[in-house]
């Protein structure tokens, strides 16, 4: 990967990253609804939550506080697994 990124900074890398995250993790979150097959949906909807927790890491590593997420807490307030 350094390869391709030479010539970016780190920042705009881990900041294309965290965008990512939360697209996947809107995308799951839009999937955990419109499943019919209830398995599928707590699997998509925990798998929105790890693209949560990442997006979370992510966005720590860039600005170096944990950010608020969707439920008012901070990864250090007990949200991880």
């Amino acid at each position: 990967m350094r390869k391709n990124c030479e010539g970016i900074g780190e920042e705009k890398v881990l900041q294309a990253l965290c965008e990512m995250e939360k697209l996947a993790e809107k995308k799951a979150n839009i999937y955990s609804r419109l499943l019919i097959d209830t398995t599928l949906a707590k699997e998509m909807e925990t798998l929105a939550q790890q693209h949560q927790r990442r997006a979370v890491a992510l966005e720590t590593l860039l600005c170096g506080k944990p950010p608020k997420m969707k439920n008012g807490h901070t990864m250090s307030e007990g949200n991880e697994k």
